[in-house]
């Protein structure tokens, strides 16, 4: 959404909200309608686009993702294709983003 946001010159956080929550589904769009309530109600607010990515992770991303990641990476190893160990070890470092480059690169030649 970020890229979107900067390739439309989205700027104003009320706006990237209401865009984001567009594409809300299932367990997701539940929490926002429940949250939304709540706004309403005057119970809650959101005021920045920073503080709805905030609650949006604490409520769905683990806590200890970076642990589950870097277990997962101790142990990442390539037996299929070149491209599906790229794949699963790009999006490990989605999760691990104040890694070194060079331990980048020591956990990415250990797997090979």
């Amino acid at each position: 959404m970020e890229c979107y946001f900067n390739a439309s010159q989205v700027k104003d956080d009320q706006t990237k909200v209401d865009t984001f929550v567009l594409y809300l589904y299932e367990s997701v769009a539940l929490w926002w309608r429940r949250k939304h309530g709540d706004i309403e109600k005057g119970l809650y607010t959101i005021d920045t686009w920073e503080e709805f990515k905030r609650q949006l992770k604490r409520q769905f991303f683990s806590h200890n993702a970076e642990d589950i990641a870097m277990k997962i990476l101790c142990g990442l190893k390539h037996i299929g294709s070149i491209h599906d160990y790229i794949v699963e070890f790009t999006s490990l470092m989605l999760e691990l983003p104040d890694m070194q480059e060079k331990d980048k690169l020591f956990y990415f030649m250990d797997g090979l």
